[in-house]
């Protein structure tokens, strides 16, 4: 009974915490502008100092205000969709961390964990752009993969835990199973269709689309798993009660959003929007 009592316990927190994170991520990524800049930037700073807290256990002063600089100024340029000089920022930023820790060791650690933290927060600003509320594609297309790994994680959470079953890899992350995978496809395609016939086209695309933004999110979860095991780390923070850090709650977010974002730029007939 006591056992019981503390999973229910642990389950609550972490839903209200759940919820918390929802409404402070969906409320700026409706209203756009300013107040998105706002959450991208928050997004990556709080990234940033995650990385370096937990892949460079020595790390001085510059070792946070060189990256914390780097990510600040791509996401300003890239929110004012000035690409050339937010990409500048954003492999100057890589560069110089890396050389930061020259004495240190480690510099492909803080090289590309900064590449890590920051292609993905470029991609939301890329998505989203700088509109506000329904101006433009940037907040459908946000909905969109949103809906997808949020329903995605949601269902593989229950469906692991009803279903059980072999383990996918479970060096990297042993409560991650078959099951709770498929559980996981099937409801972020769900959700894709949904999400494309509130939008505004066909269902059957949404689903399509899905597919590919729901693998790689789990592709996403299971790379922030096997990094922490690398670096020896159970959670990135603290700030989420019951779920950790913003790198432990985002993963999936992050690395669905850059898979979407690419695809954007090099097939863009591909969303149906105009």
């Amino acid at each position: 009974m006591a056992v019981k009592k503390v999973a229910f316990s642990d389950l609550k927190v972490r839903a209200i915490s759940g919820i918390v994170l929802a409404v402070l991520l969906l409320l700026p990524v409706f209203a756009g502008g300013y107040w998105f800049l706002a959450l991208a930037l928050l997004i990556g700073l709080r990234l940033i100092w995650e990385w370096v807290r937990m892949s460079d256990k020595q790390a001085g002063a510059f070792a946070y205000i060189i990256p914390l600089l780097a990510i600040a100024g791509a996401i300003w340029f890239g929110w004012h969709e000035n690409w050339p000089f937010a990409w500048g920022f954003a492999g100057g930023g890589a560069l110089i961390a890396g050389l930061e820790r020259v004495r240190r060791g480690g510099i492909m650690w803080s090289f590309m964990g900064f590449l890590y933290m920051v292609i993905p927060t470029l991609s939301m600003v890329y998505i989203r752009g700088p509109e506000t509320w329904f101006d433009g594609q940037g907040l459908s297309k946000m909905v969109f993969v949103i809906a997808i790994v949020a329903f995605a994680d949601i269902f593989a959470y229950l469906g692991g835990s009803k279903f059980k079953g072999p383990k996918i890899a479970p060096k990297l992350s042993p409560n991650k199973t078959w099951s709770g995978f498929t559980c996981g496809l099937v409801g972020g395609c769900v959700a894709g269709a949904i999400a494309a016939h509130i939008i505004g086209f066909n269902p059957a695309l949404g689903f399509f689309l899905a597919v590919p933004v729901a693998i790689f999110s789990v592709v996403g979860d299971f790379l922030e798993s096997g990094l922490k095991r690398r670096l020896n780390v159970k959670d990135t923070g603290g700030v989420l009660p019951g779920h950790g850090g913003f790198l432990d709650r985002l993963d999936a977010l992050m690395f669905a959003m850059t898979v979407f974002a690419l695809t954007a730029i090099f097939v863009p007939d591909l969303w149906p929007m105009p």
